[in-house]
């Protein structure tokens, strides 16, 4: 797994719509976008809605309508029929009790009234969305909460639940569906913190305290996210120290374990943040470090996550390859030859292979431990003196201590036995050629690994292809990588030191796809974000297109908006695709006006990005190439001249325009060292200088039109209200024209 840090950027290039620093808010996911609403500052409580794409990796503040919610933090919100539910939280005068609804198609604040048994009012609860109802759970009152309560999204109806059995009675916990059972865990209990586990079931309401192997440590207001059948928990507080740990509950043998070590832009620890999945990513963000309310997003891969058991378990059904015959009792089964050489090689020598003398149950769960290893929880207590036999005959110390119940002192072999197959050439049955190299492999692990290896293995080929076939446009370099992931589950580029260039990432990135190795991709994506440049992006974005690779898609996208300017300049983006060119014309600014042609943007066009909240509208400006560079100046109601650095000549420096910085000014026009009138004077620009900006006038002149104001010399653009935003241009040659955009 692997952290990614994006750069925060807002829509329109403006900081106004990133959220401010903030912990005790929620986020929820809607289609593609993040919704972050309340929470509290370290100052105040809020009530604003902030949404974040997924695609772009922009934040935008949408416009809503209808009374906002009163602030808090600390309260819940789940999605249900394109519907936001908010429920309870804590303003600082008191802890709330109402529900509020945002319609998600209208974008619109609702009160409904509410029918039923309704919740006191709480914060540090949960809430969970179960098709048609939500559950709220705990919470604190001044005391802890233990009481249940489900509400009918359709009518607005609450019903309060009785539960049986042991009445988890907690705040700052956390809540995750698993099938019919909510898995409670942690949280405060009102004297201490705890890493409990509890198991809801949701038909018949009956709670019990599960005995779990490991303890990860106690905590509260952490973060909980269900990743395929693991939960991971992330943070927290433990009443003395904020965490910064990831921890995984297997939720099938509710075994916790440590995940492989993350790599990437780490997060600090914290807690009363918030994370959200969407495909293989978890979207964390804000929250409390100890220090200060944070606003940071970071984004967690878990395509990264192994996936190599799951894999191996799937290849005891793939009859292709080298095999051996093994049973018991009349039973006999077919087991890859490769494999047996590797997890159990003293079962070759054994004479008695064909009749090891133990059940067919016992004998199938011997076979699955060769592949894919095996859990304590899945041996059945019939089958435990049988396979303890097996493993203290075969030599197999991890399957004894299985059968004793000693797991952790053991670790699995798994994957670097299945690395050790990978240099077993003398017991190849298949041989990829590439660019007139061999490549020996073994097909139980490609149909296990790859699934156009596997759908290839499972039709019917001729005898002179069966253990053969060359993959024509396949590159020798791409495709050891891509090797070296199907035998490893690692991908060096992600997880080591290796440095590849871009075009070799692409390279990754195209055989993947055509393999269909999803995974290999997304870790692919997420190496490959270090290498985008001005010089590369237009290229790696159409490549992302093409594959359908969505996130380095958004890497570039993000990084195409942050340096619009500076990628336009290139003259690249007249090379995208048609297709490719209107994707990326859905993530720019609305304002941008454009010219187009059958190919995309003219290559002569250069484009000059002024940062401001309001004011500026676009203007194409044509300058002849061998004119001295100048502009006329109108004196209408300027909004402000925002770059003047290097004085004009001698005789044009008395009719400089100086700023004015008091508000008040804001209205008036600004105030000249002289009485001479700036209407369309000419100012020289033979010498480099710096572009001079002054904004749009509010009025139209006579010809109906809103005139930019600008000045053409050295580049510098200076512009923003609230902060500065520059942007350095190299010098333009030739013939020029500038597009200007919010």
């Amino acid at each position: 797994m692997a952290w990614i840090h994006p750069p925060a950027i807002g829509c329109r290039f403006s900081f106004l719509h990133i959220p401010c620093g903030r912990c005790g808010h929620t986020a929820v996911l809607y289609n593609s976008s993040l919704l972050i609403f309340g929470g509290f500052d370290g100052k105040r409580w809020l009530n604003d809605l902030h949404s974040f794409d997924s695609t772009s990796l922009v934040w935008s503040q949408p416009r809503i309508l209808g009374v906002s919610p009163n602030p808090r933090q600390y309260h819940t919100a789940a999605i249900c029929d394109s519907r936001m539910f908010i429920f309870g939280g804590y303003n600082g005068a008191g802890w709330l009790k109402d529900l509020v609804v945002l319609d998600l198609l209208n974008y619109r604040w609702l009160y409904p009234k509410t029918y039923g048994t309704i919740p006191l009012g709480r914060e540090g609860h949960t809430m969970i969305s179960n098709g048609k109802s939500l559950y709220i759970h705990g919470g604190w009152d001044g005391g802890t909460i233990g009481d249940l309560y489900k509400l009918s999204v359709d009518t607005y109806t609450w019903e309060k639940i009785e539960i049986i059995g042991e009445k988890p009675i907690l705040c700052g916990h956390s809540v995750n569906i698993v099938e019919k059972e909510l898995f409670i865990f942690g949280g405060f209990d009102g004297v201490n913190w705890v890493n409990s586990l509890y198991r809801l079931n949701l038909e018949t309401y009956n709670c019990v305290k599960c005995d779990t192997k490991g303890e990860p440590i106690p905590r509260g207001y952490h973060s909980a996210t269900l990743v395929n059948r693991y939960i991971l928990i992330w943070a927290g507080y433990n009443g003395k120290f904020i965490l910064g740990d990831l921890v995984a509950l297997d939720t099938e043998n509710l075994v916790w374990s440590l995940p492989d070590p993350c790599l990437g832009h780490f997060p600090t620890a914290r807690n009363a943040h918030t994370i959200t999945m969407l495909g293989s990513e978890l979207f964390m963000f804000g929250g409390y470090n100890g220090t200060r309310d944070t606003n940071d997003l970071h984004i967690l891969e878990t395509a990264a996550f192994s996936s190599l058991q799951d894999d191996m378990k799937m290849g005891m059904n793939c009859q292709v390859g080298l095999m051996t015959e093994i049973g018991s009792r009349g039973n006999i089964f077919m087991v890859h030859t490769v494999l047996i050489i590797t997890r159990c090689p003293k079962l070759l020598q054994a004479e008695d292979r064909k009749d090891l003398g133990v059940s067919k149950q016992a004998l199938e769960l011997f076979i699955e431990y060769i592949y894919c290893d095996l859990s304590s929880e899945k041996i059945p207590n019939a089958c435990l003196d049988e396979l303890r036999f097996l493993a203290v005959g075969l030599g197999l110390e991890r399957l004894k201590h299985l059968c004793n119940n000693e797991m952790e002192t053991v670790d699995s072999t798994l994957t670097s036995d299945i690395m050790h197959i990978r240099s077993l050439a003398e017991h190849s049955d298949f041989t990829v050629e590439i660019e007139n190299t061999e490549f020996l492999l073994h097909k139980v692990i490609l149909a296990a690994r790859c699934p156009y290896f596997r759908a290839m293995f499972q039709t019917r080929m001729s005898e002179n292809s069966k253990n053969r076939m060359t993959l024509e446009g396949f590159r020798i370099g791409a495709f050891e990588f891509i090797i070296e992931w199907i035998y490893s589950d690692k991908f060096s580029p992600l997880f080591g030191n290796t440095k590849l260039e871009v075009d070799e990432f692409i390279e990754i990135l195209i055989q993947s796809n055509m393999l269909g190795l999803e995974s290999l991709m997304r870790m692919t994506e997420m190496a490959a974000q270090d290498t985008i440049n001005v010089d590369n992006v237009i290229k790696l974005f159409e490549v992302a297109y093409s594959l359908g690779a969505i996130r380095l898609k958004s890497y570039a996208v993000n990084f195409i908006l942050r340096e619009f300017d500076k990628v336009a300049l290139k003259k690249d983006l007249s090379n995208l695709s048609e297709g490719a060119f209107e994707e990326l014309n859905l993530y720019l600014p609305r304002r941008l006006k454009r010219q187009t042609s059958k190919n995309g943007f003219f290559p002569s066009i250069n484009y000059v990005k002024l940062d401001r909240a309001h004011g500026f509208m676009s203007s194409k400006l044509d300058i002849k190439p061998h004119d001295p560079k100048s502009l006329k100046l109108p004196s209408s109601d300027l909004k402000g001249i925002l770059s003047l650095r290097n004085p004009l000549s001698s005789t044009e420096s008395k009719s400089q325009i100086i700023k004015h910085s008091s508000p008040q000014m804001k209205q008036s026009r600004f105030r000249r060292t002289d009485r001479t009138r700036t209407h369309n004077k000419k100012i020289n620009a033979s010498e480099p200088i710096d572009l001079i900006v002054q904004g749009i006038s509010p009025r139209s002149n006579h010809s109906g039109e809103r005139s930019p104001v600008l000045k053409y010399a050295g580049l510098h653009i200076s512009s923003s209200v609230g902060a500065l935003y520059q942007h350095t241009m190299s010098e333009l040659t030739g013939s020029s024209k500038f597009l200007l955009y919010k």
